[in-house]
């Protein structure tokens, strides 16, 4: 390997940087799915909420009697 004027441009420890990215990448992905899965978990709770407010409503005292 021959070492150029430009020498001190190359990173001290090797090309560590694109094993540095891949991580990087990697937990960029697993935030955006833990992200993507909270939101299901979410709008599944508020389904199921508003389903139970439905079903009590039906069993609720109307006040006619």
């Amino acid at each position: 390997m021959k070492i150029g004027p430009f020498a001190f441009l190359r990173p001290p420890l090797g090309d560590l940087g694109a094993t540095y990215d891949d991580r990087l990448r990697l937990i960029e992905k697993r935030v955006v799915v833990d992200f993507l899965l909270a939101l299901i978990e979410l709008f599944s709770l508020g389904v199921t909420a508003e389903e139970l407010r439905l079903k009590i409503g039906d069993f609720a005292p109307t006040g006619v009697g």
